[in-house]
């Protein structure tokens, strides 16, 4: 047991017996709390990885409902599939048989310890944003037909990036498929924040409803200091819970506006049917009900919110993974005194381990933990606070600068090499060396202007100049090579880097390590991005209010995410970044960016808006709201962002495509979509001019039916990409044209090409873009018995592990598995291994050109695989994104299998639909889609009426 705050702490020797011990893959480094149910330590991977590891107590071990229970927030959390909610990452047993549950290790503190440090009352706008983010939190979960059953301060976590967590989806229930499935867990929860129903014990009266109830009780606490039902114990307070109605909010605080009173009020209804019906509708009054009393609305002042709480939680962490999973069944007998130990006097005192603070991570900051279980030796508040100003004035007196805080750890750092830079520096007040000349200053100043803008096209202009000005000005060097690949052929990126590693010399620390950190992506074959991360990870730790930086961490992990758990990262440094620099355009797009993985397109959208309101001329943030409108089908908006963009910047290539995307959509003459993608071709930078506009040109003709012309164009861009150094520009060019082939019924013809293509593979580097059509060539070869089963198992083997850091899980499994989906063996082999993340929307990577391609491959072998409601629902979403030209061959195929599908589930009205799509597009192609032909014949079965 411990006590809080108390001189005297104890802890059961068998509970310290797992320090320093591997259990299952962690090594056990220290015990961070203890719940009334489960200890907590932090632990490290053997990959390194910063964790917690939740134990179940050895005395529930053999207590099947408690022990069930426990394993049930490993299996709950991770449905809810949001980043507010804490997911477990892995759940095992020790070699006693004691089960437990691996989360990730944050930082920050409980709802109510902090609500506990401000004399039990936090400001309204702080409010509205914490409880903004709980709502977003049990929006996901209410969708996913989950209900929380215990919201309440202890298990909301406010993170040390100023983002809330919610916490113990142990009790939680699943409104379909079963609940709970125990009569003893009908009353589980707090009774303080505890619904009327779920105080009765009428379970099935159990709802989304219940938890709106619960959150009302916490802001009625948060706001007014006190309990909705007041009562000596907390039998009494379940009582009342059951019986009495919920008082006025303007009982306990007068001084709120009526409108955060009513919304309170109606949140804390005794009647189900007078709340709101789910977390959705609650946040949508949410808003109207706080913003009177802010003066402006939630969004506008959570920069401010955020920044407030990092700042002050940058002073003191908790440790998340200590709450408790659930009240236990029974209490569990005292320990005997003999059986307990005293913790060392130091660390009574500090809260720290014994360990040489100068070589363990521990000795850099004091833990104490969240949901009210203490850490061993945790400090009480105002001591801590004391201590943390005592050091503050011992830094600005006597300028000692060893002060070290974590304000996140996604990978192992040597904490004894980490010397935090602590002063906070935007974009604009980037230094610049007296060496470099006044004319390359002013072109580097106009550049940092951009890129805080997101404009880099112009921004990569103006470093540019700043670097034929002055060869020697280091800090535009460096500039330059953070933004070139973007534009650049990965000869002409490696060019310019190895120009600035020439003025490494003359370079900031600061700098030296942004250089260094490039270097696996620009210099590794095939580029290292997970490398990258981990680079931009460690500089974070050492320049940790450095909003490039951070940034630029956010956007590595982007670009090499595999998992949702990634991109909540990005989202987390990204915010430290807008903390820091709120004019910061690109850290606005990056957040959109994750959104729109997470497939949140509206929130990616408000995200967009809030960076052009900050950046009229962010360029970068209009083609990011394009991105966000193909992929929720938003079509027609997309002209009015493109031509905006073009007026914004006029040498934007990218802008004339997606108005030439849009235009093409939108039915307009050929004659106008041709000429938006000549200004695109004119525009566009480099020697990859005319293979980029080839590409594009090839995919007119494909959907205007004219496939004879289309391979003509292929043939070109084949012979265009011989002279390029990528591998990607070769096998692309050649996989366009196999494909076609096949599309016009020469299947042969095309694994004859496809085969000549493979034994060239290699010779070229794969550089910036990944070779992401390889699977599909072998995919040719199996298909059509070229090549032996083992043989593509190996091939394709070989690519994902070469590549893996360049995709996201989902783009390798559909990348890998959609052009076998035919051979039904495969297709039920790869059905079994889709990721769980198939559920997100998937932009990285390959964005533009292939955003679509592991959701075609899924809707394909859902159909494959007979899982056909699953494949229509998957593949109406695929042909209601506004790909266009960015997707030529896949568009029109999509309408087939989706015709295909609903033919299956009995809709002859929608599958005709679905066909016709199919032959508007290439019913009167020359020479003849094989695709068209069967969509001929299955409307001729149909009966369809054209």
């Amino acid at each position: 047991m411990t006590r809080d705050g108390d001189s005297l702490s104890y802890v059961p020797k068998r509970l310290l017996a797992r320090v320093g011990k591997d259990v299952g893959k962690y090594r056990i480094e220290r015990l961070i709390g203890m719940g009334g149910m489960a200890a907590v330590y932090a632990a490290t991977h053997r990959n390194g990885h910063r964790v917690a590891v939740k134990f179940l107590f050895e005395h529930y071990v053999d207590d099947f409902d408690v022990r069930r229970l426990f394993s049930r927030e490993a299996y709950v959390a991770n449905e809810v599939e949001h980043p507010g909610a804490v997911n477990v990452l892995d759940d095992d047993e020790d070699e006693q048989g004691c089960p437990y549950i691996v989360m990730p290790l944050l930082e920050g503190e409980t709802l109510r310890r902090r609500w506990e440090s401000k004399n039990r009352r936090l400001p309204v706008a702080e409010v509205a944003v914490v409880i903004d983010d709980v709502l977003d939190v049990l929006q996901a979960a209410h969708g996913k037909g989950i209900v929380h059953r215990d919201i309440k301060p202890d298990n909301l976590f406010v993170t040390s990036m100023g983002r809330v967590r919610v916490l113990d989806f142990g009790i939680a229930r699943r409104l379909v498929g079963g609940g709970t499935g125990s009569a003893t867990a009908h009353m589980m929860g707090t009774p303080a924040f505890m619904p009327p129903e779920q105080a009765l014990g009428e379970r099935p009266a159990i709802g989304p409803h219940s938890d709106c109830w619960a959150v009302g009780a916490t802001i009625f606490a948060l706001l007014s200091g006190r309990y909705v039902h007041e009562a000596d114990s907390a039998g009494a307070q379940l009582a009342a819970a059951a019986t009495r109605r919920a008082r006025s909010l303007a009982e306990v605080a007068p001084e709120l506006p009526d409108s955060i009173v009513q919304f309170v009020d109606k949140a804390l209804a005794f009647a189900p049917s007078q709340r709101w019906p789910s977390a959705k509708e609650m946040r949508d009054a949410l808003a109207s009900a706080f913003e009177p009393a802010l003066g402006k609305s939630i969004l506008d002042v959570a920069s401010d919110v955020r920044a407030k709480l990092v700042s002050e939680l940058s002073v003191t962490v908790d440790d998340v993974n200590s709450s408790e999973t659930l009240p236990p069944r029974r209490r569990a007998q005292d320990v005997p005194a003999d059986t307990e130990q005293r913790l060392p006097s130091a660390m009574q005192e500090t809260g720290r381990s014994t360990r040489d603070p100068r070589t363990s991570e521990e000795g850099q900051h004091q833990t104490v933990l969240a949901a009210g279980v203490a850490a061993p030796g945790a400090l009480p508040r105002k001591r801590r606070r004391a201590a943390a100003l005592l050091v503050t004035l011992l830094v600005l007196i006597s300028g000692v600068t060893f002060f070290a805080i974590r304000l996140r750890q996604s990978r192992t750092v040597s904490s004894s090499s980490v010397v935090p830079s602590l002063t906070p520096t935007t974009i604009l007040h980037l230094p610049i060396s007296s060496i470099c000349s006044k004319e390359a200053e002013a072109h580097y100043r106009a550049g940092l202007t951009a890129v805080q803008g997101a404009s880099w096209e112009v921004a990569s202009t103006e470093f540019q100049k700043a670097t034929v000005a002055d060869p020697t000005c280091p800090e535009a060097a460096v500039q330059l090579s953070l933004i070139t690949y973007a534009f650049n052929t990965i000869t002409e990126v490696r060019e310019q880097y190895r120009r600035a590693l020439s003025l490494r010399d003359a370079m900031s620390e600061r700098d030296r390590a942004m250089l260094d950190a490039l270097s696996p992506l620009i210099l590794s074959e095939p580029a290292d991005r997970s490398e990258w991360a981990r680079r931009l990870d460690v500089l974070a730790e050492r320049f940790p209010l450095d909003a490039q930086i951070l940034y630029n961490a956010g956007r590595a992990h982007m670009m090499s995410a595999t998992s949702a758990s990634e991109v909540e990262h990005v989202l987390d440094v990204t915010i430290r970044s807008l903390t820091i620099d709120p004019r910061y355009a690109d850290s606005w797009q990056q957040e959109a960016q994750a959104l729109i993985y997470l497939g949140k397109y509206d929130e990616a959208i408000a995200a967009l808006d809030k960076c052009l309101e900050v950046a009229p001329g962010a360029a970068d943030c209009l083609t990011e709201r394009i991105t966000a409108r193909q992929a929720s089908g938003q079509c027609g908006e997309i002209a009015a962002d493109a031509r905006r963009w073009i007026a914004t910047v006029p040498s934007a290539y990218w802008s004339y495509v997606d108005l030439a995307n849009a235009l093409f959509l939108e039915g307009a003459p050929t004659e106008s979509v041709e000429l938006a993608l000549e200004q695109a071709r004119n525009n566009y930078p480099g020697p990859r001019r005319d293979i980029f506009f080839t590409r594009y040109r090839i995919a007119l003709t494909v959907l205007n039916g004219d496939l004879a012309k289309a391979e003509e164009l292929s043939q070109q861009l084949i012979e265009l990409a011989r002279d390029s150094s990528m591998e990607f520009d070769r096998l692309n060019a050649s996989a366009f044209m196999v494909d076609l082939l096949i599309e016009t019924g020469r299947g042969e013809a095309a694994a004859k090409l496809a085969e000549q293509v493979l034994r060239r593979k290699g010779a070229l580097a794969d550089g910036y873009w990944p070779a992401k059509d390889e699977p599909f060539l072998w995919g040719t070869l199996l298909a059509r018995d070229k090549i032996t089963l083992s043989r593509w198992q190996t091939e394709t083997d070989l690519w994902a592990a070469r590549v893996h850091s360049n995709f996201t899980l989902r783009q390798l499994w559909g990348y890998r598995w959609g052009p076998v989906s035919t051979i039904r063996d495969l297709a039920q082999q790869a059905w079994s291994q889709r990721p769980n993340e198939l559920a997100s929307a998937s932009l990285l990577g390959e964005r533009r050109e292939a955003r679509s391609q592991a959701r075609l491959a899924e809707g394909r072998i859902a159909l494959a695989v007979g899982e056909n409601e699953e494949a229509v629902a998957v593949l109406e979403s695929a042909t209601k994104n506004c790909n266009g030209i960015h997707n030529p061959l896949y568009g029109p195929r999509a309408y087939y299998w989706l015709g295909q599908a609903k033919e299956r589930v009995n809709d002859a009205a929608g599958a005709c639909a679905a066909y016709d799509a199919v032959l508007k597009i290439w019913g009167k192609a020359k020479p003849r889609s094989l695709t068209a032909d069967d969509a001929r014949k299955r409307v001729r079965a149909l009966g369809c009426k054209r």
